[in-house]
């Protein structure tokens, strides 16, 4: 730690106050600020912690969530402290090693952390301290000018409530029901109609003009009203093939992230899981090795919501070797919409499988391969309330996958013998 002179008239901060530091000594891990933990519980006990020769008193313990980043430094990697200890007068935040290496991380000196699996996160030498989530301290006010600048503050407040009068009369605002339409941002004609009898202080007046028979009387709520379809739809199965890549938390099995997949023509879906985002790239590969394995299709035309990350060395050059690789606009997500609502689709139908079996959360892999397997054997109104999987092999000229009566019945009493 630096030693520091701190002079009567300013407090200086130490310059990793809010930063979280690997600690090999601490038996415990430690946090000053309050606004982290997610689950609290006051000690009954007199804990403390010694620092150097302060006794620091502890007021309770929880759970906090430290944002470190992964060891590529492109993402944030989440680490869940479990029992730490409330410091509020403490000079920064500690991670304790020796409670990681009980839950079996291991660190290398001047390296990354790292599971059995691999590495998880990084170490940054900040301050010439060991540093997992770095957070600058701010400049702050000495506590002589912050009571200068409310004193000043204070007497401006006096002055002008001297000088300001009060009205007996409540303030009122009258306008036609167009005005308010657009003052309440192109709200409907039905809202405004109700406005005097939820709001004081309001009065819509007559409309001058000839009211419309449109629920949106203007020419700006038509045009902002448009739904805009970005691209034509495809006419062959599996010649467009739109992908999103989503992030999840770490599972039992490692894998924290996973790849949707959706046939443009037949909205057959398939997914994949992984532990690491720079998998992405080979998964896009075995996806398209798959389908001209087993569908004797080659995919022409990629459709994603522009992850920079897909288009980076050789994998960038793969794409260009004949595929269409269609993108959407910086911050236009509704553009990739298809992709985006049905993997929305297929992750809520998991995870509603997943509370309803009250399964822990790390074991969400297996239920996302659940929802894509339930989803395609599932009527679509879209399809005329086919499955996915069925139209998909229409399209490719395939027998009807649809099982018989006698399946699902052998199926099921099988599976009841055995509980």
């Amino acid at each position: 730690m630096d030693n520091r002179v701190a002079s009567n008239h300013a407090e200086v901060k130490y310059q990793l106050h809010k930063s979280f530091l690997l600690d090999s000594a601490s038996p415990v891990h430690v946090c000053n600020d309050f606004t982290r933990f997610t689950t609290y519980e006051q000690t009954t006990s007199e804990d403390f912690l010694i620092a150097g020769g302060t006794v620091v008193p502890v007021l309770g313990y929880g759970t906090i969530e430290v944002f470190a980043r992964t060891p590529d430094d492109k993402d944030t990697f989440t680490l869940t402290l479990l029992e730490t200890a409330y410091v509020p007068n403490f000079h920064t935040s500690l991670v304790s090693l020796r409670r990681a290496m009980k839950a079996g991380i291991r660190w290398r000196i001047e390296g990354d952390l790292s599971d059995k699996i691999g590495p998880i996160c990084k170490v940054f030498d900040v301050f010439d301290q060991f540093v997992i989530e770095y957070n600058p301290v701010q400049e702050e006010f000495s506590d002589t000018e912050k009571h200068h600048e409310a004193f000043a503050v204070s007497k401006k407040s006096k002055k002008s409530k001297k000088s300001s009068k009060k009205s007996s009369k409540p303030l009122t605002s009258s306008a036609p029901t167009d005005i308010w339409h657009r003052r309440l941002g192109h709200v409907s004609m039905e809202a405004v109609n109700h406005l005097s009898d939820a709001l004081t202080g309001v009065k819509v007046t007559k409309q001058q003009s000839s009211p419309s028979v449109l629920p949106s009387p203007c020419e700006v709520c038509a045009i902002a009203n448009l739904q805009h379809q970005v691209c034509p739809k495809s006419n062959k199965a599996l010649e467009r093939v739109h992908f999103d890549l989503i992030q999840m938390t770490r599972a039992y099995n490692g894998d924290q992230w996973a790849m949707h997949f959706l046939c443009d023509k037949t909205r057959a879906h398939f997914g994949f899981t992984f532990p690491s985002k720079t998998d992405a790239r080979e998964t896009v590969k075995d996806f398209n090795a798959f389908i001209k394995r087993q569908y004797g299709k080659d995919i022409l035309i990629w459709h994603t919501d522009g992850e920079k990350s897909l288009e980076e060395s050789e994998f960038g050059n793969w794409l260009r070797e004949g595929f269409v690789y269609e993108t959407t606009a910086p911050y236009s997500p509704g553009q990739n919409g298809p992709a985006e609502r049905a993997g929305g689709v297929v992750i809520r139908k998991g995870r509603a499988m997943r509370i309803e079996a009250k399964i822990p959360e790390n074991l969400w892999p297996e239920f996302f391969n659940s929802a894509v397997y339930i989803t395609n054997r599932t009527p679509t109104k879209q399809l005329g309330w086919l499955t996915p999987l069925e139209v998909l092999h229409q399209e490719l000229g395939k027998a009807n996958p649809r099982p018989t009566g006698d399946t699902y019945t052998s199926s099921a009493a099988e599976y009841t013998t055995k509980f």
